[in-house]
């Protein structure tokens, strides 16, 4: 999901500065296919003519998006709530929050015209139901819009699960934890207008953004503007916390989404429904559970437990699992050394360490080469012939 290369300034109303912002995305043809290979891409070929899993379970690097989301447990009504927005000059994102409303970003429309549709599907790669645009509301100071449709949008697909506004706060105490994107735009190779995910964790909260961090190996660009970042809370119902503004052009850094701002969702739209039950309460976590930054995540009793590690405590494994914990007296290292960036091996395999526990993506046995890409922050499978 690439941001497109040319980056606009836009002053928005009563927002502070300037801020970089992408336009809606043009089609483009596909690029070449890609020489990285991890899961969640598309994998390398077999001896057989099949496809090779070389063992590498990290998000995706090349491939900046993956098709299901990689950390909330989402319904498929609720994964179909995320929508592409053709304004009639290219494409964004949005959310379906209610059944005639979707909220997307004010710079993929900035007339304000109702010029345009909404799509959606079962098919992520193909959304094949269109509905046009009846009302835009424009937010005063935010780079929000409401779009109103001229159809229900259960009337045309029923399946589809509402996805409701965050009205909780949101402060620097998020920072470093995990939230899942979406958007419809431009990956790696040049496709545009296939559903993609990509797991980012938070690294900077304002009154007016939240910022995500692709650290180097995934994230949004170009037609992903508008679309959508979500939390799921401890009771693991799924909720938009805002729209996705702009970013990083090289489209593996940061990325800001404007706040969604409730008080004014609610003056337009009103209350939205109650949430689907959740898919999975516990995120697929188990009573050991994981660092998720700073903070601690773990089941206990089939829901969700987070506990924000705070003053000398930090999130670490331990006898009961991952928890936060004071300073050890005897500190141990589990990984010996390895960090995140990781190693390549003697034998050609992909070492790193990943919450305490050292990874391996067993190149070889695809035919690849173990490299480190300083672009995107570790050692990975590369197609062997190219030149690293």
């Amino acid at each position: 999901m690439r941001w497109s290369a040319v980056v606009f300034l836009f002053l928005l109303g009563a927002c502070e500065g300037l801020i970089s912002l992408d336009v809606p995305q043009p089609d483009r043809p596909p690029g070449p296919p890609p020489s990285i290979f991890v899961d969640g891409g598309r994998p390398p070929p077999g001896v057989d003519g099949g496809e090779c899993d070389v063992g590498d379970h990290r998000p995706s690097a090349v491939f900046h998006g993956t098709t299901e989301p990689t950390l909330l447990s989402m319904t498929n009504g609720q994964k179909l709530a995320v929508v592409m927005y053709r304004t009639g000059g290219g494409v964004c994102s949005g959310t379906i929050i209610a059944d005639r409303w979707v909220l997307t970003a004010k710079h993929c429309n900035p007339s304000g015209g109702t010029t345009g549709s909404v799509h959606f599907g079962r098919d992520p790669d193909n959304p094949d139901i269109a509905i046009d645009v009846a009302r835009v509301l424009r937010h005063p100071g935010r780079d929000l819009i409401l779009l109103e449709l001229s159809e229900s949008v259960h009337g045309r697909l029923a399946d589809v699960s509402f996805i409701p506004y965050f009205t909780g706060p949101i402060d620097s105490s998020w920072s470093g934890r995990t939230v899942e994107c979406a958007g419809y735009g431009t990956q790696e190779d040049g496709t545009l207008g296939e559903r993609r995910f990509t797991a980012e964790p938070i690294s900077g909260v304002d009154g007016t953004y939240i910022t995500v961090d692709g650290e180097g190996r995934h994230g949004l660009c170009g037609g992903d503007s508008g679309g959508p970042i979500f939390y799921q809370d401890t009771a693991g119902q799924i909720f938009v916390l805002g729209a996705l503004t702009g970013g990083d052009t090289s489209c593996v850094g940061e990325d800001n989404y404007t706040r969604v701002d409730p008080a004014w969702v609610l003056e337009n739209v009103g209350p939205t429904d109650p949430p689907d039950p959740p898919a999975d309460p516990c995120m697929g976590l188990d009573a050991r559970g994981r660092c998720d930054g700073s903070t601690a995540e773990w089941c206990e009793g089939g829901a969700l437990q987070r506990m924000d590690c705070v003053g000398d405590t930090t999130c670490r494994d331990g006898a009961d699992g991952y928890r936060c914990r004071g300073p050890d007296p005897s500190p141990g290292d589990p990984c010996d050394g390895l960090t995140m960036q990781g190693r390549c091996t003697a034998d050609g395999t992909a070492e790193w360490c990943e919450g305490g526990i050292i990874r391996r993506a067993y190149c070889t046995r695809c035919g690849l080469a173990c490299r480190p890409i300083t672009a995107l922050g570790g050692v990975w499978c590369e197609e062997a012939g190219i030149p690293p």
